[in-house]
Formats: C-alpha cells, structure tokens, sequence
C-alpha cells in the first residue's frame, strides 16, 4: 500500500496532546497522485520516538478512492468501444422448479446482437440492481462456443437458485425479475472479435490491480497476462455449472453433492407436520385424563405451546444443519477457483 520508492519527504509536522504529528508524502506514480500518511511522535527523553501511524484507514480509503477514479477513466474507452459494438436487448425470464427441493432456478437472459462487423464470442455483461437497499452485481455470458456473427443475436445468461427457506432480499427480488420490475443498469464488460485467425480480446479491468498486473505484464512481456483476458478471473463474475438432478446426487457416492440442502424444506415441512401431530395428541391427552372444565381449557392451551416449542426446536437443528451444508459447499467453491 505504501510505495516506499515514492517516499518524498516530510510535509510539515503539528503539535498534539503528547506529542507531534510529521506528515510523510507519497507518491503513487501509477495514479499520478501524492497522499500524505501522519507519524506520531512522542518525547522519549531527549529524544523522540515513533508511537503510531495516525489515520492510516482514511490513508488507505484515500488510495482506493483515487483507485475507482483512475480505473473508471481507464475503463470509460472501453466500455465505449464495446457499447458501441454490441447492442443490448430487453430482459428476459425463464423458471424452473424442482420438486424435490422446493426451490427454483430463475434464467435471466439479455439478447446481444453484433454490430461489430466482426465476428465474435465470449460476451459478457456487468449488471447491477437493487435489493434490499444494496446495490447487487451479476454477470450474464454468452456460451464459450457461441460465435456470433455480424448482425446475429445471441443470449447472454445468468442463472440464479431460489431456496424459499433461506430467501434473501436478491433471492425474492430475482425470483419475481421481469423487465418491469427489475431495473438493471447494464454494460458490456468483455468480448472476443476475431479477424480470421487472430483473437483481439477487449474487456474491462475489474480492478485497479487486474489494471497493474496487466501493465507490468505489457511491459515485461510486450503483452497481457493470459488470465487478464479470462471471463472467470473477474471478482463479480462466477463459473456456472448446470445443477446434477436429485437422482443423480442420491446415487453420487464420491459425496462431492449434497441432498440435505436441497431437502431442508422437505424435512421443516414434515418436522411441522410432526409437531403439530404431536401437539394434538398431547393436548387431547390432558383433556382426556383431566376431566371437567379446568382439563379442556388446560389441553386447549396445551396444543399451541407444545407445537410452537416444537416447531422452535426443529427449526433452530435444521438451521444448524444448513449452516454447516453452507460452509461446506462454499468452501468447495472457493477451493476449487483457486
């Protein structure tokens, strides 16, 4: 974070309570840019000695900040050229429910046509919504092997798994996505033209280190690093994989699929089923071996505490146990991008 080959001396000091502040410039030459970090100094005798790096977080916020802008002006050249050669159409939508787990895969779809003149592949677009009051990115693509000829249209996809249990805010805003209700800010983030043999790959820098990387590549090599081009290597972007059906992942005996996630709904219905059963003979229980009045209203109020008990109880172990599917199947993921 501090470029140690930019340091360009001290800026001026100030007193503080107990000590001074020494401001240290550095220059950051990639950004065209100077930030000053604060020393604090404390008297240590006759002499002075380094107590702390003061507001080293505004330091580093300060950095990014100048990061998002310079990419942004990297990036606006490109994002021209690719607006420019691609049209975007209107969303489409298309869902498919599995019974088995109770959830729904939601296909989002943006046609992109190619006005290029050049044939082309690998498009990719950056969407951003809103859901729940924060701003969500996805990413739609066009098959790997999908080439798109001069004036043709193809289907940019992105698809998405709504589990009802553990719906959040982007589950229910996707799941009920149509070109009316979701407002998607759309730009085309990568794309392959080809001139008969030759490949010219243009894509948007998804960070400002994607950005340097790319540059020290260019400089050492005379090209960019084979995994700047790469689709997958972008942070909002993510592999997709076609979802192995409920019979498939009952007989996967390598257990690198799980069921239980996608039963959990399945289980939290018949574990309500269950208590309420249990619920119902408990009460008539105490109606029937408490007799008169005061034995009716006791299993009258004994059937919705027993069942609400129940249902806590079956709700708080199946969540743990969708906890830990969770962490690991997202640690599966992660192992197997990096």
């Amino acid at each position: 974070m501090l470029p140690l080959d930019g340091y360009q001396g001290l800026s001026g000091q100030r007193d503080v309570a107990g000590g001074v502040l020494v401001g240290m410039e550095f220059r950051h030459a990639d950004l065209d840019t100077t930030l000053v970090l604060d020393l604090r100094l404390e008297k240590a005798g006759k002499t002075w000695r380094v107590v702390a790096l003061e507001k080293l977080v505004d330091y580093a916020l300060g950095l990014e900040a100048v990061q998002e802008l310079r990419l942004a002006e990297v990036n606006r050249p490109t994002i021209e050229r690719l607006s420019k050669d691609i049209a975007i159409g209107g969303l489409q939508r298309r869902a498919d429910a599995e019974l088995w787990s109770m959830s729904e895969t939601v296909e989002l779809g943006l046609p992109v046509t190619n006005r290029s003149g050049r044939p082309m592949s690998a498009v990719a677009l950056k969407a951003t919504y809103t859901a729940g009051g924060e701003e969500k990115t996805m990413v739609f693509e066009t098959h790997p092997a999908t080439g798109i000829g001069p004036g043709e249209t193809a289907l940019a996809v992105y698809r998405h798994t709504d589990r009802m249990m553990f719906a959040s805010p982007e589950d229910r805003v996707l799941a009920r996505a149509d070109a009316a209700s979701l407002f998607l800010d759309v730009i085309p983030v990568h794309a392959v033209f080809r001139d008969g043999e030759k490949a010219d790959t243009v894509r948007v820098y998804s960070s400002w280190d994607a950005y340097a990387r790319g540059v020290a590549a260019r400089r050492h090599h005379g090209r960019s690093l084979p995994c700047d081009c790469a689709v997958h290597d972008l942070p909002f972007s993510h592999p997709r994989k076609e979802s192995p059906t409920m019979l498939s992942a009952l007989f996967d005996f390598s257990f690198s699929q799980f069921v239980t996630t996608r039963l959990i709904r399945v289980l939290y219905g018949l574990a309500l089923v269950v208590a309420a059963l249990f619920a119902l003979a408990i009460g008539v229980g105490i109606m029937h071996d408490t007799e008169g009045f005061s034995g009716t209203v006791a299993g009258l109020a004994a059937i919705p505490i027993i069942f609400l008990v129940s249902a806590l109880y079956s709700r708080v172990v199946l969540e743990l146990t969708i906890v830990l599917f969770r962490i690991a199947e997202h640690t599966q993921t992660l192992a197997s991008r990096s």
